[in-house]
Order: structure tokens, then sequence, then C-alpha cells
């Protein structure tokens, strides 16, 4: 496997701006050094698990795709990646109020080796644009459900997010498995890219409005509401 050294930005920039806009509301509720961490631990996890799911991909990518083989894919690799944030969040050193914040980090970190080890080259056209933002959306679609399994951490309900991260992982896999199946036949890769964005918006702005900012408050603050 061939990794470009050129797709590298296209992994870190859009994962440094998914963590700025996640936390920027919220400075001094979690503590840098754990956001720093759980990113560079991200960064090595998902390097690792899409390592893990290339040979499938490549498959995928010279045409031998079956509906059945792309949903066994897609609950594999959601299973796999969400355990990996499952895993990693439930570390003694990150249980603190900011704990959805490093479920942000943690998930963008993860997607960030996304367009080096996927993307094989990315040609200077509207269609080569199109592709380049594909590993900009899987990085906010990683942090939103990081953000979901942290929130269950905080709130101990483990099972019952884990289970929301795993299920709404499922399609989203389907989707860029059909992307890549589709990279020829423009109307079909057109409408699998657009309904990726849609999700994509909604997610972050649920992430971003809803699920962040109620989250995020201490104790003495969700009395003061509730």
């Amino acid at each position: 496997m061939e990794l470009s050294s050129l797709l590298i930005p296209l992994g870190i920039i859009p994962a440094i701006a998914a963590m700025y806009i996640f936390t920027a509301r919220y400075e001094g509720k979690y503590r840098e050094k754990n956001i720093l961490i759980s990113f560079i631990m991200g960064m090595i996890l998902g390097m690792l698990i899409y390592i893990m799911e290339v040979p499938n991909v490549a498959k995928v990518i010279e045409g031998n795709l079956y509906m059945g083989d792309a949903m066994i894919m897609a609950v594999m690799f959601s299973f796999l990646e969400q355990i990996a944030k499952f895993v990693v969040l439930n570390a003694k050193f990150l249980k603190d109020d900011g704990l959805p914040i490093y479920g942000a980090a943690l998930g963008a970190g993860i997607a960030s080796p996304f367009a080096p080890v996927f993307i094989r080259k990315i040609e200077i056209s509207v269609y080569g644009f199109l592709i380049a933002i594909i590993p900009v959306m899987v990085i906010f679609i990683a942090s939103y459900t990081a953000i979901l399994i942290g929130i269950g951490i905080k709130k101990e309900e483990k099972g019952k997010y884990f289970g929301y991260a795993f299920i709404f992982s499922i399609p989203i896999w389907l989707i860029l498995l059909f992307i890549f199946y589709f990279k020829e036949n423009l109307a079909y890769f057109l409408s699998f890219f657009f309904l990726l964005f849609i999700v994509t918006t909604l997610a972050t702005y649920h992430a971003h409005h809803t699920l962040l900012p109620f989250s995020m408050l201490k104790r003495q603050e969700l009395k003061k509401i509730l």
C-alpha cells in the first residue's frame, strides 16, 4: 500500500479545524493536554484501523461489490471504529467534564488518515474537488460518533450511546462504499456524495448546537436549568 504524502494535509488540516469548531465555545471546561493526547491516540488508531480495512475496500474499488458483502463490511467497519473510540474514552485520565470534547478530538484523529490511506490521487477538476471533500466529511462524522460515545460514558449510559454511534455509522460506511464503487458513474457518485454531505451537515449541527451545549454543562449548571 502506498501512502501519498501530498494527501496527509487533507486529513490533518480539516481534523484541526473540526477540533476548533467543537471546542471553541468550551475553553476552561476541558484539559488541553487531554485534547492533544486524544487526537494523537486517534491518529495512531485510525492508521491501524484503516490499514486493516484497506483490503476489503480495495475489492470495492476494483468493482467486486455485492449488497450482502457491503452490509457485512459496513457493520464490521462501524463496530471496529466505535469500539476503538469506546476503549480510549473509557480511560480513567480522560474522565472529567470535558469527555465529550475529548471524543471530538479522538474522532478527528481517527479519521485524519482517511485521505492518505484510501485516496490514491486527486485530479484537478470538479470531480477531484468533490473527492477532496470526502475525507473532510468523514472527519466530522467520526467526531460526531465519538462525541456520542463520550456523552454516554459521562452520563453512565455507555451501552445506549455506543449503540447510537454504532448504528449511525453503518449507513455512513455503506454510503462511502457506494461512493467508491460508483466512482466512474457520475450520476450515482453525485447522489451518494450529496447524501453524505447532507448527513454530515445535520450531524455537525446536531453535535454543535444540541449535544455539546447540554453535555458540557456541569452539575451545578444543570440544576439551575432543571
